[in-house]
């Protein structure tokens, strides 16, 4: 049997941080793509675009802001698991899944 890699874990009580499997911190550059995650791993349902771009700001570049954050998210989380291999609990690894 293959034990799968170890995971990522987001931390949002006390001080919010993303750590990997070492307990080292991932860093963000900005905060608000950490806000982003913070959002979607709290609320798991389905979200529209229009909904997170009005979330992350309200400039005509906001659009772009969203789809250069899921990017940021998807390298920060190592998205390359396959959908049999997800981990149960957080189930962030797969983006596109939350996003209309």
């Amino acid at each position: 049997m293959t034990m799968a890699p170890p995971l990522p874990y987001l931390r949002v009580l006390g001080s919010p941080a993303l750590c990997g499997p070492d307990g080292e911190t991932i860093p963000f550059r900005t905060r608000k793509h950490f806000a982003l995650l913070i959002y979607l791993a709290l609320e798991p349902q389905l979200h529209r675009r229009e909904t997170l771009v009005a979330l992350l700001s309200t400039t005509s570049e906001a659009r772009h802001s969203l789809s250069t954050g899921l990017s940021v998210l998807r390298a920060k989380l190592a998205v390359r698991q396959s959908r049999t291999t997800r981990p149960s609990g957080l189930e962030l690894w797969d983006l596109r899944e939350r996003i209309l």
